[in-house]
């Protein structure tokens, strides 16, 4: 006889047969509710600083310090999304660039300060042990403000958050060449100020926002800039920034990297920021740094151009904070520029006294020396161009006959190859894990997205490269070919060691690379990403095409046209980021291009807040479509101009037909009036003519008679 059993005794058996599994799976559920539904713990200053190898604090500054929670990236919206010029920004909760953030300041910080040339610890005394730094240098910052949008402020935060003591922003009403501006800061000042407090993790009272007038209109252009950064240093003294504090004074879209900041704050020796190493001579004093490029997108990369600014002095040197008894301004022209033989470049060691510095110096005259980033094992070398290994390499391999051979030291290079292709191994598989992870999320994005938009399940083509990438295909290789011939003749030692390495590779292309070769190419490109930049600037990353123009148009540089012109040939970096935002290939004679493969083809380290894929992808739409919309405005600007053009010359075709008209009315009542006037004149001549024929005739007869 058959047992029926309902759906609860069903239900009963098989959790009976199966009760280990589900004995561990209730426990992991709780386990893993416990440890995900936990708040994060708030991370204070003092413990990211214990973290990355401080000497120990006070227990009442680590207790004031830790009461200081973190804000999320919702907090910062929720204050400024009744704001104008937002932008884009990123949906990801803050733990996201934390979890970033924490990772870079967990690094070794030996190692750290190695990549810089620096030194972890120092060694005053010479008999005792090399020393940490006591505590970590304060850095301030400061930048003048304009029109820059929410979402570069985010960006800049993601990198700096909870390093700087002190901020300052500079406002003016006034462009660089004196176009009037409204404010969009100063205005709401307290609120602002309490905006970025939060959003950078600034101490309070500790960002200041300040007005700068100054209504004369021979003030202009550099001066009127110099004299607008100066102000930040006025506002640095009011925070109480003292002589061994760090000044960094740049524009609002350059930030350094988060390990460089964290590089400054704890190695102790520093020659160019420690007072007793330079005394504020130009030519030994500031560090300079090795900014990479972003245009206007996360995916638009300029490749093969660094800028190098912003500059790094210490308060010793500065205006208003160094010593005044021993330094004194440098003497400068009407442009506010140092004479000559007062420069970093040009200093005259026979000047009475070193100078210190004004804020126009941190752009004008600059560090006294380029900092990048560098391989551990080879520190004395900047690895500006690709080849500088290979040199060394060859020269290992193939030693002088000459020379005699030492096999300790033989042993010892063999070594540091070993370490150095390890080292690269690591931080090659990092990226790859990274790559990974990003494409798994977009796939699974798309995907996501694809079975929302299409139920049936029925297959579409989809175009899965995002825009701005400029991935090769079979049907580019003409095209890349050419590229790479202009590449050849703009970077000749770059193309020349790329194609050695490739012959010395001997890969066969017909079947798959092997692991060796592979590692041997991701070498090269690490190398090239990884050993440069300590600085990011995030150049146009604007909200609408008006306020683009309105820059080009009223600030450094201003072009007439700039309401008329495309943009790709208002400037030749708005170029470039056009190209891109169409994802079009960049022009052959373009003399930059960007970065084929976008974000994901760079090594680290990169800016934070680009490591969101969602966001990356929404940026670049945005700046897709700004890019089509401010053009398409700007031919209706450009029609409606002609039509008014068109109408003023109808208008003064019709005055000057109107004019014609009058002047020949005028004409006709002229010659209507002088017409009697002159039969007139006609008839007193003929009665002259009359009377004079007359009297001829009269002393004719009288003579006859």
């Amino acid at each position: 006889m058959a047992i029926t059993l309902t759906k609860t005794e069903v239900w009963i058996a098989a959790l009976v047969r199966h009760h280990r599994l589900v004995i561990t799976f209730l426990f992991g559920l709780a386990v893993g509710n416990k440890i995900f539904s936990a708040p994060l713990a708030p991370l204070s200053s003092f413990v990211e600083y214990a973290d990355i190898g401080f000497a120990s604090q006070s227990q009442s500054q680590s207790q004031s310090q830790s009461q200081q929670s973190k804000p999320s990236v919702s907090d910062h919206f929720d204050y400024y999304k009744d704001e104008d010029n937002i932008g884009i920004v990123s949906t990801k909760d803050p733990s996201y660039f934390r979890a970033y953030q924490e990772e870079i300041d967990s690094l070794n910080d030996e190692t750290r300060c190695k990549r810089y040339g620096f030194q972890l610890k120092s060694n005053s005394n010479n008999n005792g042990p090399a020393t940490l730094r006591q505590k970590p240098r304060r850095i301030f910052f400061g930048s003048l403000v304009a029109t820059e949008s929410w979402e570069l402020f985010e960006i800049v935060a993601a990198e700096t958050y909870g390093i700087y003591e002190g901020f300052v922003l500079v406002e003016s009403n006034r462009t660089q060449n004196f176009f009037a501006r409204n404010l969009t800061h100063y205005n709401n000042k307290e609120k602002h100020e309490e905006i970025i407090e939060k959003m950078f993790g600034i101490p309070p009272k500790k960002t200041k926002i300040r007005l700068y007038v100054n209504e004369d209109p021979k003030l202009r252009d550099i001066s009127r800039e110099y004299a607008q950064r100066n102000d930040i240093l006025n506002g640095w003294k009011d925070l109480g920034m003292q002589p061994d504090d760090v000044a960094i004074l740049s524009d609002m879209d350059e930030v350094l990297t988060r390990d460089f900041l964290r590089a400054i704050q704890v190695c102790s020796v520093i020659d160019e920021i420690d007072y007793s190493s330079h005394k504020c001579q130009p030519d030994k004093m500031g560090l300079r740094t090795m900014t990479q490029i972003y245009e206007g997108s996360a995916e638009c990369i300029v490749e093969h151009r660094t800028w190098f600014h912003p500059s790094v002095f210490v308060g010793h040197c500065i205006e208003g904070i160094g010593n005044t008894t021993i330094h004194k301004p440098s003497p400068r022209d009407e442009w506010g520029e140092r004479l000559s033989g007062w420069g970093q470049s040009d200093w005259d060691a026979s000047k009475p006294y070193t100078p210190l510095y004004n804020g126009g110096d941190f752009r004008g005259t600059g560090g006294a020396r380029n900092i990048n980033l560098m391989m551990i094992e080879s520190q004395d070398e900047s690895f500006e161009e690709e080849d500088d290994e290979e040199i060394t390499e060859e020269r290992a391999q193939a030693p002088d006959d000459n020379e005699p051979q030492d096999e300790h030291n033989e042993n010892e290079n063999q070594n540091q190859n070993e370490n150095k292709e390890k080292r690269i191994e690591e931080l090659v598989h990092e990226q790859v894990q990274g790559d990974n992870q990003l494409r798994e999320e977009r796939n699974e994005n798309e995907d996501t997205s694809e079975k929302k938009e299409n139920p049936s399940g029925k297959k579409q083509v989809r175009d899965k490269i995002p825009l701005g990438f400029d991935e090769a295909n079979e049907s580019d290789k003409e095209e890349e070919i050419e590229n790479d011939e202009q590449d050849s003749k703009e970077h000749p030692s770059v193309v020349e060691d790329q194609d050695k390495k490739r012959n010395n590779e001997d890969i066969d292309q017909g079947s798959s690379r092997s692991i060796i070769a592979r590692r041997r190419l991701s070498m090269t490109k690490t190398k090239r990403h990884y050993n440069v930049y300590t600085a990011f600037h995030f150049h146009n990353f604007f909200t609408d095409g008006k306020t683009i123009r309105f820059k080009y148009r009223t600030y450094g540089h201003p072009n007439e046209d700039a309401y008329s012109l495309k943009l790709e040939d208002l400037q030749r970096d708005l170029g470039l980021m056009v190209h891109c935002a169409r994802n079009e290939r960049d022009p052959r004679d373009s003399k930059y291009k960007r970065v084929r493969g976008g974000f994901e083809s760079l090594d680290p380290f990169t800016p934070i807040y680009f490591k969101d894929a969602d966001y990356r992808r929404r940026r670049q739409k945005f700046v897709h479509d700004m890019v089509i919309a401010d053009d398409a405005q700007r031919i209706e600007n450009v029609l409606e101009k002609a039509k008014e053009e068109l109408e003023s010359v109808t208008l003064l075709e019709k005055k000057l037909e109107k004019i014609k008209e009058e002047r020949e009315k005028e004409n006709a009542s002229r010659s209507k009036q002088t017409q009697p006037a002159k039969q007139s004149a006609s008839k007193n001549n003929s009665a002259a003519k009359s009377s004079t024929i007359a009297k001829k005739i009269n002393w004719g007869k009288s003579v006859n008679d």
